[in-house]
């Protein structure tokens, strides 16, 4: 169709073309390529398109990318959005909106995604705008939650059998004594 348009607009009269007689198969890869390669995919087709020529035939990302002139990165990152919740495909969808800027959404939680969406569409936020934004307003709650979850019955079983304060962060453990009395008892329980 590109060939054709711009056959007309040089005011041409025939177009040079190739016939191929092809099985359905790879008629229908040939159609999933022409379709990837249209100036006028939205990112989630595009994603889409790559991802049927990756289910469908088998094809690696380095084929895919060879096939749509483009780099095996580049269709990995395009085929990472299909990650993203409904709600955010619709959006892009929607809004028109660009890959990069959703591409720092993908590793969220739906929740996150769905609190920055509307102030993404609403102020055509970029990838970097985004990433700022998530920087500052993630959730401090999950390493709270695991805390919670996982230490917090720990540290208090802990400060009652040392009588001291105990906290837990990663692999390191805390014991801490209110005065110099205390601290001595505790170097004894420890000892």
């Amino acid at each position: 169709e590109r060939r054709w348009r711009a056959s007309q607009l040089a005011e041409k009269k025939t177009i040079p073309a190739i016939v191929r007689t092809l099985d359905g198969q790879t008629r229908l890869e040939m159609a999933i390529i022409e379709n990837a390669q249209r100036e006028d995919l939205n990112p989630i087709e595009l994603a889409t398109a790559y991802a049927k020529l990756k289910e469908q035939f088998n094809l690696t990302n380095e084929e895919i990318g060879k096939r749509v002139g483009k780099s095996a990165a580049s269709v990995v990152n395009t085929m990472r959005l299909l990650k993203l919740p409904d709600e955010a495909k619709k959006a892009m969808q929607e809004h028109n909106l660009m890959e990069g800027p959703m591409r720092p959404l993908i590793s969220l939680d739906r929740e996150m995604v769905l609190e920055v969406l509307p102030k993404m569409i609403e102020g055509e936020w970029s990838a970097r705008k985004v990433e700022q934004y998530v920087a500052e307003n993630k959730k401090k709650s999950s390493v709270k939650a695991v805390k919670t979850n996982e230490y917090l019955k720990e540290e208090a079983k802990l400060s009652r059998e040392y009588d001291c304060d105990v906290r837990i962060r990663g692999r390191s453990v805390t014991l801490s004594a209110k005065n110099d009395k205390k601290f001595r008892e505790l170097l004894g329980k420890l000892g």
